[in-house]
């Protein structure tokens, strides 16, 4: 099916290539853009046969046989002749089997789309192993999953959100984050158990909800922890729609001392959790 899918370009042999990046001259009547995921093969001296996959990180357009900037309008008043030419610059994300060279000039290059898409960015392994949690969609509207052990300490326990300052974007996107692995399939039977805390240090304001409280019922599963206009507290706790209704555990609770600007953490060096954290933790642990 592989063979099947139409060219979107060649690897051209005008610029390097390597087993790390290399350039595509992008084929008439198709494109590629920033992010695609491509696919392509060599046959070693051996027979052996190297699937090799990446992702565009870079697209140009240019004129084959211009020399000077000024050439352009001399192309087109067509006093000078000239062919205008697409390339993209593909980053390799994997090699199947590992066997790490380089892409032949000529080599035909398709776009990955389905099981070759999964097998490009090693959605293949997420998904048979049951970690892969969505993190949001690609350019082509294609879902993005991430590996669950990198983020519940099988593996690694970190998240790095890079955004656009001061409009919640940051925040915004943690809380998808949390929702999207409260509401999936990931966490197996360990949902029900599974809790996320939110401390939130600049303003009540960035932890409203929508979610309407019931005046008679003081808890519920999403609470935010006020207590003054420059230092506040968030808890959140996830669980699946059906258990809302019971939960109990997580209760408005005063903070006093207010939490100042900054939160240490306690696995990094020279910093500590602070004391209210540390009872809003114990809170929760004893229900």
């Amino acid at each position: 099916m592989a063979q099947e899918q139409a060219i979107a370009g060649r690897v051209i042999g005008t610029e390097d290539a390597t087993p790390l990046e290399f350039w595509v001259a992008i084929d008439k009547g198709a494109y590629l853009q920033l992010d695609d995921v491509v696919a392509l093969q060599r046959v070693l001296p051996t027979g052996e046969v190297i699937r090799i996959y990446g992702m565009v990180t870079q697209v140009r357009a240019r004129h084959d046989g211009a020399r000077f900037d000024g050439d352009v309008f001399l192309i087109e008043d067509g006093l000078l002749p000239a062919t205008i030419s697409e390339s993209a610059k593909v980053l390799a994300t994997r090699f199947e089997p590992e066997t790490f060279v380089p892409p032949l000039p000529g080599a035909a290059v398709r776009k990955a789309e389905g099981a070759e898409r999964d097998t490009a960015l090693y959605f293949d392994g997420m998904k048979k192993s049951g970690t892969e949690l969505a993190i949001g969609l690609s350019r082509n509207g294609e879902p993005v999953y991430a590996n669950l052990e990198f983020l519940n300490g099988s593996r690694g326990a970190h998240v790095n959100i890079s955004g656009v300052s001061g409009v919640a974007t940051k925040t915004t996107y943690a809380l998808f984050l949390l929702y999207s692995l409260f509401h999936s399939a990931v966490l197996g039977d360990k949902k029900l158990s599974t809790r996320a805390l939110v401390f939130n240090v600049k303003g009540g304001t960035s932890c409203t909800w929508t979610v309407p409280t019931p005046p008679a019922n003081p808890t519920r599963s999403i609470t935010t922890l006020t207590t003054r206009r420059d230092a506040t507290a968030a808890a959140l706790a996830g669980a699946a729609p059906h258990e809302r209704r019971r939960r109990t555990d997580v209760v408005a609770l005063p903070l006093d001392p207010p939490l100042s600007r900054q939160i240490g953490w306690v696995r990094r060096k020279g910093r500590q959790l602070p004391p209210v954290a540390i009872h809003l933790l114990e809170s929760l642990r004893s229900g």
